[in-house]
């Protein structure tokens, strides 16, 4: 189908809509007058008894008496029957609430620095004077000077000819451990 021919047919379906709308009855006319006034309660005057083909049916079918008395009971209760709502639903008992128990909790101890995960090897001095400490972790060798980060979690903070310190960054711990003297 071609696109002027689709669009044609949108067209009439649109003024047709339009036209029905318009003819249409407003809602002025069709309004229902609501009363302002409440409606009589219906009171039932007691139970609707049963019908007497029914309970000459039950009487016949079950030896007992209890159940049929039971059954006839439900049949007593009219389910059309008009209903007051506007009482109250009774309110439910609150159920009896277990006792809560508290228990302190002692603080968690404060966290432990690690050890540290490389040894000390040894220390020269490079062609600038500057001092360069070797640490071995394992089968790897570490070479530092002061101010470099070792591992990502320590640094060498200062060497001289008998200490070396080291931080252990995420606690801010510092170590000092003794050397040797050159010789």
């Amino acid at each position: 189908m071609k696109a002027s021919v689709r669009q044609g047919i949108i067209g009439i379906i649109l003024v047709a809509t339009l036209i029905a709308a318009w003819f249409a009855p407003s809602e002025e006319h069709d309004a229902v007058k609501v009363s302002a006034t409440r409606p009589r309660r219906v009171v039932s005057t007691g139970p609707v008894a049963p019908r007497p083909a029914v309970v000459s049916a039950l009487m016949s079918q079950s030896g007992s008496t209890t159940h049929t008395r039971a059954v006839l009971a439900d049949l007593e209760s009219d389910p059309f029957a008009p209903r007051d709502w506007d009482s109250a639903p009774p309110t439910p008992t609150p159920a009896p609430v277990a006792p809560v128990l508290v228990t302190t909790v002692a603080p968690p101890p404060p966290p432990v620095e690690p050890p540290i995960p490389f040894q000390y090897m040894g220390r020269m001095r490079d062609e600038h004077g500057a001092t360069v400490v070797y640490f071995a972790r394992g089968q790897d060798t570490l070479i530092s000077r002061a101010g470099d980060m070792i591992d990502g979690h320590y640094k060498l903070i200062s060497v001289d000819d008998s200490t070396l310190v080291i931080e252990y960054l995420p606690m801010n711990n510092r170590h000092e451990i003794s050397l040797d003297k050159p010789q």
